[in-house]
């Protein structure tokens, strides 16, 4: 049998099937009038930007699957190199206490945290497998995303690959935080809406929908971006899907999903809000030079080509009708900037114009070599900057690499950690079990009369979701904190012989002596040589000879940043 031969279509895009629109092409109907021969031949030829892609072997379409394959044994086999991550201890705890919310998040990851416990165990690999498994579904649906806006087998297969060696998402996805899931639920709502705005308005909406209710559980900044995608329906003429029902459908599943988190934050008077009127206590400085920069440093600049493809791509119209798409990934850049958010709050909308972006470079006569040539580039790039986002370095091996590069510091950075020897990421992963340990030796410097009923009260979430995990190993009971979320916790027991306080500020000293006959240094945190430096030497005292319980001056203590 002759090869089929491809047929022009009006799409700009090659790889889309059905048309420009995103609608099937329809055969003329018995009442169309057949062109003239004279208008037929004031056509122009066909060039090769108007052929649709040409039929790739079967072998393309197992790609995406193989890549998610892939990111699947990535990640798996670097699970162990580190500790556990400071988060991931508060998520932890948060799912220990299961609320419909937190200071600090929405209640998704704390359940997620216990689900992976439950299931797995509270090591390494046994927290993280959920975070593993989304950067797996994020490269499916940014393959799927890909054949939405046109792409072939080559052009999905593309789009996996290069979803695959990001960088950002590698690191992203490698530790179980909300950001692991970020980039699969906005790459999912961006799909959903596209597939509301070209011929699916109740399917679409309804997805968008779930989307949405389900990605505010997850993280907040969600709303960003959806008041980004929004606002480029707007400004094009895809405003129209707004007009349909079936949009107030979708927005209802979403605020119902999300309701008990609102209602949890709103009766106490949004602690959220005042925790983030204190984040710039603790960030870095913003400047939009240095925005913009780390954002292009954290999605790999050897593969920037890519998503600047993909964006211009979409902001020309191709294909015809997703501008609105490249209109919201300018808008939520512009937004978070406008809002000194830190620059890894843009990570989750790069898998949509890598999808894009995928598209574009197969729009030649050859896709499949422009595919191979492109994903074997972002492989290798992805492959060198490996050492930034995962842990396959010892310590003092990622610190020689840095100095090869010639690099200095632990940049990029996105707090106020001047001296750490490592990222906050890899450093955050270090020295907690010997910090819960010099804990429980300050407890044994206690009178054993002391000792029977010892509380332990420290001063940021961190300490304490590390003694909630690695404490019962020492005989240590649950701790006790004022900061965020622990605060709604509770104070130490009324009946606490002692109080052990563990790296107190100087207001909680001065409330422990009004509330304690003796308090005395009885020890301090290790100085591990890779943690974070505020973390070393935190002095730890006993309150012991109580007049009155902490639970009488528990409000005062209360702090959220």
């Amino acid at each position: 049998m002759p090869p089929r031969q491809a047929r022009p279509v009006p799409s700009p895009c090659p790889c889309d099937r059905t048309g420009g629109s995103g609608e099937r092409a329809r055969e003329p109907g018995p009442a169309a009038r057949p062109m003239s021969a004279q208008a037929a031949s004031a056509l122009p030829e066909p060039t090769p930007a108007a052929v649709a892609e040409p039929e790739q072997g079967r072998g393309w379409i197992f790609v995406p699957a193989a890549a998610a394959a892939a990111a699947l044994l990535v990640h798996f086999a670097c699970g162990n190199r580190y500790g556990v991550f400071r988060d991931e201890m508060y998520f932890l705890a948060c799912g220990r206490h299961l609320a419909w919310g937190y200071v600090d998040q929405p209640p998704a990851i704390a359940v997620l945290a216990r689900i992976a416990a439950e299931l797995a165990g509270t090591t390494v690999m046994g927290l993280r497998w959920p975070a593993y498994l989304a950067h797996a579904a994020t490269i499916l649906v940014t393959a799927r995303l890909a054949a939405r806006l046109g792409g072939g087998r080559v052009a999905q297969a593309l789009a996996a690959v290069v979803a695959l060696a990001s960088s950002a998402l590698l690191g992203a996805t490698h530790l179980l935080t909300m950001n692991a899931f970020e980039p699969l639920l906005w790459t999912a709502t961006a799909l959903s809406v596209h597939r509301a705005v070209e011929d699916d308005r109740r399917g679409g909406w309804l997805l968008a929908g779930a989307c949405v209710g389900i990605g505010l559980l997850n993280k907040y900044s969600l709303a960003f971006w959806v008041l980004a995608l929004l606002a480029g329906l707007i400004a094009t003429r895809a405003r129209r899907a707004l007009a349909s029902p079936w949009l107030l459908a979708g927005a209802a599943l979403a605020a119902a999903l999300a309701l008990p988190n609102f209602l949890w934050q709103a009766g106490r008077g949004f602690p959220m809000l005042e925790m983030l009127g204190h984040m710039g206590e603790k960030n870095a400085e913003f400047r939009w030079l240095g925005y913009a920069t780390e954002v292009a440093y954290e999605q790999n600049l050897a593969t920037a080509f890519i998503w600047i493809v993909g964006l211009v791509s979409l902001l020309r119209d191709r294909p015809a009708g997703s501008r609105w798409l490249g209109l919201a990934f300018l808008a939520v850049a512009a937004g978070i900037g406008l809002l000194h958010g830190k620059p890894y709050f843009l990570a989750p909308a790069f898998p949509t114009l890598l999808a894009a972006g995928a598209c574009a470079l197969v729009r030649t006569g050859h896709p499949a070599r422009a595919a191979i040539a492109t994903g074997a580039v972002a492989v290798l790039a992805g492959a060198l900057s490996v050492p930034f986002s995962l842990p396959v370095l010892s310590p003092p091996a990622y610190r020689a690499f840095l100095a090869r590069l010639g690099m200095q510091g632990n940049a990029p950075r996105e707090k106020l950690d001047i001296g750490a020897p490592l990222p906050s990421f890899f450093a955050d992963q270090f020295g907690w079990p010997e910090l819960v340990a010099s804990v429980a030796a300050a407890r044994d410097t206690l009178a054993p009369e002391q000792r029977a009923r010892v509380a332990v009260l420290v001063q940021d979430y961190g300490i304490a979701s590390a003694i909630d995990l690695y404490g019962p190993g020492f005989g240590l009971a649950p701790a006790s904190s004022a900061h965020n979320t622990y605060w709604y916790w509770g104070p130490p027991p009324d009946d606490a012989t002692a109080v052990l306080l563990v790296g107190p500020l100087d207001h909680d000293q001065e409330v422990a002596r009004r509330l304690c006959r003796k308090v005395e240094r009885v020890g301090e945190t290790p100085a591990s040589e890779w943690n974070m430096p505020y973390e070393r030497r935190r002095p730890i005292f006993a309150c012991t000879e109580l007049v009155a319980p902490f639970s009488s001056a528990w409000a005062k203590l209360r702090y959220m940043y």
